[in-house]
């Protein structure tokens, strides 16, 4: 678990309704930059607090752990399901799912590849 002081700088809203949060951060050890390194493009949980963290929430913290279902079934597969019973509400003029399944892929590839840099 990495602990920082910082400052919350900005905040704004964005297209999938998820949020982008800025901080600042005091002078970073090389050790603390390295972790931070480390930890980028993870995911990761925050938690804030105006006053330093006791030694219990940092304990209650440490042992927090996500909780993913757990279905058997890969992401795929499970994108895959809800897609299917999508086209089976509502078509859209798609006689075959394969072919109403191509074109979701299609948009959720351009939607992320329009994000690449």
């Amino acid at each position: 678990m990495i602990t920082l002081s910082g400052q919350l700088e900005g905040m704004s809203s964005r297209a999938d309704r998820s949020w982008k949060l800025i901080f600042g951060t005091m002078e970073l050890t090389p050790e603390e930059i390295g972790r931070l390194g480390k930890a980028q493009q993870e995911i990761c949980y925050l938690a804030i607090n105006p006053d330093p963290f006791t030694s219990e929430q940092k304990e209650a913290i440490e042992n927090t752990k996500a909780e993913l279902a757990d279905t058997g079934k890969s992401p795929s597969e499970r994108l895959r399901g809800v897609l299917f019973v999508n086209w089976k509400n509502n078509p859209e003029g798609y006689e075959q799912f394969h072919d109403y399944y191509i074109s979701r892929y299609e948009k959720l590839f351009n939607h992320f590849k329009s994000k690449l840099p």
